[in-house]
């Protein structure tokens, strides 16, 4: 008797804590929000409405399991504190999902080169395009730990370039 009493009380904690971990489930929302750049660019990453997003923050509705998993990835939050509030979620996990300041000199040195560029080969690119070439440049820089080289950046804008 006293087994199936201590189960059940057992049981009754482990339910008491799920439900503790979905009545703040907004709240992390509105935290994946902050890291994401806002709820735009959160909705974009996540291909949902701005509509969608709003009702998984007021607590309204919840993501499916795909959306959760796309919601870790576009915060970098860990999926597990996302869907449970389980663990704790350690300060550095908040840290590196911030540029650090080395990223955003590169980032300034790449706009800076590819404008050059752009006045060197008399290029007048659209605002579009010419975002487009840096956020490539600077993607390839995060992904590869280095600058592209000048034969495959000039390759690149020569493609941007109107025809």
């Amino acid at each position: 008797m006293y087994f199936k009493h201590s189960v059940k009380r057992l049981s009754q904690a482990g339910q008491n804590a799920v439900e503790e971990g979905f009545q703040h489930f907004p709240e992390r929302i509105k935290l994946a929000i902050e890291q994401a750049g806002g709820p735009q660019k959160l909705a974009e990453k996540v291909g949902v409405s701005l509509l969608i997003l709003q009702g998984w923050q007021s607590g309204k509705t919840e993501p499916s399991r795909l959306a959760l998993i796309k919601l870790a990835k576009a915060s970098k939050l860990p999926i597990q504190w996302l869907a449970c509030g389980e663990e704790k979620l350690d300060k550095r996990v908040l840290a590196q999902s911030k540029p650090s300041m080395a990223d955003m000199d590169s980032l300034e040195e790449i706009i800076l080169k590819i404008r050059q560029l752009f006045v060197q080969q008399k290029l007048s690119l659209r605002s579009r395009a010419e975002a487009q070439a840096i956020r490539l440049v600077y993607e390839f820089y995060l992904h590869q730990g280095r600058q592209m080289d000048d034969a495959s950046l000039d390759s690149l804008i020569e493609r941007l370039a109107p025809q």
